[in-house]
């Protein structure tokens, strides 16, 4: 752990100024009479509707982490099978084994 406290500061910090950044450039640019989530979380926090908000905020991360994880557990499956097709102790592309040499 100690090893990578630096790198863990440092990505924590790189996502915090990201997203406090993605959500200024939401309140700037959203379109007129479209509540996007970031917008509706930061009205309703200002409304005095914390449970609203939580729950918003809850449910965004919530699907955030099963898309990288569908996404990452795919992108497993397809590498796992590319490796196995291209394993050259397998068998030769011609159809010889490598026993024949």
């Amino acid at each position: 752990m100690p090893l990578i406290a630096a790198a863990l500061v440092s990505a924590t910090l790189t996502a915090f100024g990201a997203a406090m950044f993605d959500l200024a450039i939401t309140l700037i640019l959203r379109p007129p009479r479209l509540d996007v989530l970031p917008v509706y979380v930061i009205r309703a926090f200002e409304q005095g509707e914390f449970g609203a908000a939580t729950a918003a905020t809850l449910l965004a991360g919530g699907l955030t982490v099963a898309i990288i994880a569908g996404i990452s557990t795919a992108a497993r499956l397809v590498l796992s099978r590319l490796i196995r097709t291209s394993d050259p102790t397998r068998s030769d592309p011609k159809g010889h084994s490598h026993s024949d040499a």
